[in-house]
């Protein structure tokens, strides 16, 4: 079964949203939700596991245009290169 992160980006909200679990299919349901700082929220399951990540107010973050995205995968060599 393959396994499924998802972004999504809700411009009415200014709200940008990070799937770390499939939930289409119901594997993991939002248990509680806690705010890490001001304006990012970690979804959590019933294990205690984070299966999301919320950025509210993104527009307003320095440098941040959520309408141009970009997605990188890092090598083992570009991994090494940035630590």
């Amino acid at each position: 079964e393959a396994k499924i992160m998802r972004l999504t980006y809700d411009p009415a909200a200014d709200a940008l949203y990070l799937y770390l679990t499939d939930r289409a299919s119901g594997a993991s349901e939002v248990g509680r939700t806690k705010e890490a700082a001001e304006g990012l929220m970690l979804d959590y399951d019933a294990e205690g596991r984070v299966i999301g990540v919320e950025i509210l107010a993104v527009s307003s973050r320095p440098g941040a245009n959520p309408m141009q995205m970009a997605f990188e995968v890092l090598t083992a060599d570009r991994e090494a290169e940035a630590a």
